[in-house]
């Protein structure tokens, strides 16, 4: 039973006078997650433009903006669209004489021209969960209303309006480079679809994303000249290699050339990360091809993959509050499932920004790795399991580098991180994880206990569920329960299992208000629906995206040439520069 509706004639705002009132990014400045002194610091728009810093670590702002006062969370909030929130926040990390705000509201009203709504599953929960009016609640966010049916849609789109802007600002054409494990990769490149400025090269594991994702990612290339994707070799992770090393060799180019001892400890370090065995030569030809393009990331990598993602932390709540669910200043847990932890860091940096978050819920799927390293510090590898949630499949997340800088600076600020050290055991061969089975304490590269303290704070409960029966199980048992209203997909069934284990242990109180995140649209992982003996998905989960990809147009998937090396990545990005640049010369 919801509580009382707020009245929407109570709470009329003018966006444009909220906006002429609020603080923007001014000096902020943004820093590497390995540069503890604040040595070498960068504006937003060099943060936006290089992806990755210079040292190899990842961009962060060196201070969150100032949060949102207690009011506007129940005054002000709930009266709110998605793009009107977004503008506000974004204003915080971006000075108005970049952006006006005129401008900055366009681009984002362009961006975000979709919803969010909530969805009440609390029976679910029956006999975990205490009932009654002031019982716990668990409400379902459905991320996938935007064009890609994806949760992806919030930071995509609003990066390609911004380096869109960058690019015509500064005369300056860019090459994007994406690894995906399914989603991001369709999106990325639908926020780009059409540009002159900037080309979209995306790399997916080949055979690791479901066969709708791969038809997306088809046909966002046959129908835009500036974008290509390509299957490589290998799994999510190595993608994910291939592409912070194209960003790392950018910097990093005069010492390779120049330098006969460092490029060869470079080619060693790069052969031993993706797998490869390169020669000295081939890296100076590496290198040699990058300095004649512009190479940028869509990655989250780049802090404006995970900054506009706040919005959906924002939004929920102010859509909770609206409906009902929660009374004013209440505080809610985020059920957040996990691959690549940038959807969490979009959380995190929401909840320092005010929104009243109790805590985290993590949930991965078998490929836990992020769970052990969280629950007893350590980095314990395991062989990839392929799974119904593929944008889980991840052992190496990037974004974990964020999340332990951030413990660091909120715990114990002296302190300094190996993080160098940590990623080298993260890119251990099979044979040395067989070795390392025990795993190893990840005190020996500088975190340290009250960091370890810190997390388990932030994320009072995280788990993973045992394979891909168990999200079938919770796929069904969700349909069923709400008798055919709800059906997460296999994503966003983990949250929800997670949920469950959650309240069984006592991790959650029996009476939290509790938001889980479903982050794509059931349709894009028939495999899970499948398993889960659901023939027959309700209409409202119709997505036009989905459907062209499914009935439209007609791919032969079984044709996509599988890329072996980063020298072939890096011969069709060159390609699409040179076929970019004759159409500008064109016009």
């Amino acid at each position: 039973m919801k509580n009382q509706h707020i009245e929407l004639e109570q709470g009329v705002v003018d966006v444009v006078s909220l906006l002429d009132c609020s603080p923007d990014g001014g000096e902020l400045a943004f820093v590497s997650t390995r540069d503890f002194q604040g040595e070498n610091l960068n504006d937003w728009k060099g943060a936006l433009s290089e992806g990755l810093a210079s040292d190899g670590g990842l961009y962060d702002p060196r201070e969150v903006p100032a949060p949102f006062e207690e009011a506007f969370f129940s005054e002000q909030l709930p009266y709110l669209e998605l793009a009107e929130v977004s503008s506000l926040i974004l204003r915080r990390f971006i000075p108005r004489e970049d952006i006006p705000d005129e401008e900055l509201l366009k681009m984002l009203r362009e961006a975000h021209n979709f919803g969010l709504p909530l969805e009440e599953i609390t029976q679910v929960f029956d006999g975990v969960m205490e009932g009654g009016e002031k019982g716990g609640k668990v409400l379902l966010a459905w991320l996938d209303r935007g064009p890609t049916a994806s949760f992806k849609d919030f930071a995509a789109r609003v990066m390609g309006k911004l380096l869109e802007w960058w690019c015509s600002e500064n005369n300056h054409p860019m090459n994007i480079i994406v690894a995906t494990s399914g989603d991001t990769g369709v999106a990325i490149a639908r926020a780009f679809e059409g540009s002159k400025w900037v080309s979209v090269t995306v790399m997916y594991p080949s055979g690791g994303v479901s066969d709708i994702q791969e038809k997306q990612m088809i046909q966002a290339d046959q129908q835009n000249k500036n974008v290509q994707c390509f299957p490589i070799e290998g799994d999510f992770d190595r993608a994910q290699s291939m592409s912070k090393i194209l960003q790392e060799t950018r910097s990093q180019t005069e010492q390779i050339i120049n330098s006969v001892d460092y490029r060869e400890n470079y080619t060693k370090e790069v052969n031993t990360r993706i797998g490869e065995n390169l020669s000295s030569d081939e890296l100076i030809t590496l290198a040699q091809s990058i300095g004649k393009i512009n190479l940028g990331s869509a990655n989250s990598i780049n802090a404006w993959r995970y900054l506009p993602q706040q919005t959906q932390f924002f939004v929920s709540y102010g859509e909770a509050l609206k409906e009902g669910y929660i009374q004013p200043r209440e505080k809610v847990y985020f059920s957040v499932p996990t691959g690549n932890v940038g959807h969490l860091m979009a959380g995190v940096t929401a909840k320092e920004m005010g929104v009243p978050i109790e805590g985290f819920i993590l949930a991965t799927n078998q490929n836990d790795i992020m769970v052990i390293l969280i629950n007893e510090g350590i980095l314990r590898h395991k062989g990839l399991e392929k799974s119904v949630a593929p944008s889980m499949d991840i052992l190496n997340a990037s974004n974990a580098e964020r999340l332990l800088d951030y413990a660091r600076k909120k715990s114990d600020p002296s302190a300094q991180i190996d993080f160098i050290g940590i990623r080298n055991v993260f890119q251990d061969t099979p044979e040395e994880r067989e070795a390392l089975k025990g795993g190893i304490d990840i005190r020996n590269f500088g975190v340290t206990d009250k960091m370890l303290a810190y997390l388990g704070d932030l994320i009072p409960f995280t788990a993973g569920v045992t394979g891909d029966e168990e999200i079938a199980e919770t796929m069904k048992e969700v349909y069923t329960k709400t008798r055919g209203r709800s059906l997460p997909d296999s994503h966003g069934a983990t949250g929800i299992r997670v949920i469950q284990k959650g309240l069984e242990q006592g991790a959650i109180p029996k009476n939290a208000k509790v938001i889980s995140l479903v982050t794509a649209n059931p349709h894009k992982f028939p495999q899970a629906l499948e398993n889960a003996g659901i023939e027959q998905v309700p209409e409202k989960y119709r997505h036009e995206e989905l459907e062209l990809a499914t009935g439209g147009i007609q791919v032969d998937t079984q044709k996509r040439e599988t890329l072996l090396s980063i020298m072939k990545i890096m011969e069709v990005i060159s390609s699409l520069d040179k076929q970019m640049k004759e159409q500008r010369e064109s016009v």
